[in-house]
């Protein structure tokens, strides 16, 4: 058997997986309808053995006459089915919703939390909505909540089927094949990775900013830069060459920018697609990135091979900045300068804390000694306290490596 392959089937569990393989095989979901008479003509050779122990001709017969339509109604009867409790959902919307969950790390992670989860005004359109799987039984049934799961199972790999014949996918690819052969810098019109920080480079930093983040948030940035899940598919509008001087310069990606603008050129920037979401999508295919590209530019030096990418958005600077997926090895020099900067500047932070805590001290101690001078009440004790306060945050102070006299 080529479809149905989950022995052994009783008669209701061969009928809802018949109804699941409808959900993403039926030509009106986009099915190939050969590939559908061919998978109802194996569920009927089933079911016929399931109910009458032979599976003959003449059931094979009797039960391919009403294959199509059969399925149609069994298939629209499901997907149309409406879900108790909610606000005029259907399965069909439940399906879409897990199949958007196993698609999304920290939503599954969350539905796969043993116990019961809620949230607020969710996805059907109630003010208690279901996040965890516990909740969901809770609320729907496990025979309902099983079934969606199987359905949207075989929606995700019908998905991704059809992903990998769009061009995006081909895009993605021809990126992967750059990144393997060691981010070379790019021709017009070739598709490429980028990563960042996604810091808006308003302060003519350029692709600077990517370091100084880095430097600033090393565990924050270094694991962002190599999420493959959070990179960039740019496609290379224009390639603009330039000098070592030149490319070592952070104003320099603004300045191209600005030039552009002057004289009267679109510089590239934004988002564009060769192949729209499917109409049927009912999520935002711009905040998930699924069919879109950045429109960018090279700046590649002349004397190294050395690149990024500039994405204005539109805008009359670069308003960001990527770096090629060998990030750390391309440029190791500018971070290692980035760090040792953000190193001076915790220091003379650090030393700033210091002198003002050293300034408070004094201040506190002067005010001790002249109140009693004017034979005030003993403040000894007191005084005790807070140098005995003041010790301890010292002492504290020095188990995290702070010089404090």
């Amino acid at each position: 058997m080529k479809y149905f392959v989950n022995y052994p089937y009783t008669a209701e569990s061969l009928k809802a997986e018949f109804r699941a393989l409808c959900l993403t095989m039926h030509p009106d979901k986009g099915g190939n309808a050969d590939e559908f008479k061919a998978m109802s003509a194996e569920y009927s050779d089933i079911l016929a053995t399931l109910t009458n122990g032979n599976g003959t001709t003449a059931n094979k017969a009797r039960t391919a006459a009403n294959d199509d339509s059969e399925a149609a109604q069994d298939f629209a009867d499901l997907m149309g089915a409406p879900l108790k409790g909610t606000k005029g959902k259907t399965f069909a919307d439940l399906v879409a919703e897990l199949a958007d969950i196993m698609a999304d790390d920290d939503r599954r992670r969350m539905y796969e939390d043993a116990g019961e989860v809620w949230g607020c005004f969710g996805w059907d359109g109630c003010d208690m909505t279901p996040e965890s799987r516990t909740a969901y039984i809770k609320k729907f049934g496990r025979t309902v909540v099983e079934m969606a799961e199987l359905c949207a199972t075989m929606k995700q790999a019908a998905d991704a089927k059809a992903y990998e014949q769009t061009q995006h996918a081909a895009h993605v690819r021809e990126a992967r094949k750059n990144q393997s052969e060691g981010n070379k810098a790019p021709k017009a019109g070739a598709f490429v990775f980028g990563v960042g920080c996604n810091w808006k480079s308003d302060g003519g930093r350029g692709v600077f900013v990517n370091f100084e983040a880095f430097a600033a948030y090393p565990d924050e940035y270094g694991t962002q830069y190599d999420d493959e899940e959070r990179r960039h598919v740019c496609k290379v509008v224009e390639v603009i060459e330039v000098s070592a001087e030149d490319f070592a310069r952070p104003e320099l990606a603004d300045e191209l920018v600005e030039k552009a603008t002057a004289e009267g050129r679109e510089f590239a920037g934004g988002y564009a697609t060769d192949d729209p979401a499917p109409a049927d999508d009912p999520r935002d295919p711009y905040k998930k990135y699924t069919y879109y590209y950045t429109k960018c530019a090279a700046v590649v030096c002349r004397e190294s091979g050395r690149w990024y990418l500039i994405d204005s958005e539109g805008y009359s600077y670069a308003r960001y900045c990527y770096m090629p997926t060998s990030w750390r090895t391309m440029y190791a020099d500018e971070i290692s300068e980035a760090q040792r900067k953000q190193a001076e500047r915790d220091e003379q932070e650090r030393q700033e804390e210091e002198r003002k805590a050293a300034e408070r001290l004094a201040e506190y101690r002067a005010k001790c000694a002249k109140y009693e001078a004017a034979g005030l009440e003993d403040l000894t004790p007191y005084r005790e306290a807070a140098d005995k306060a003041r010790h301890e945050e010292c002492e504290a102070g020095r188990a995290h490596g702070y010089r404090i006299p």
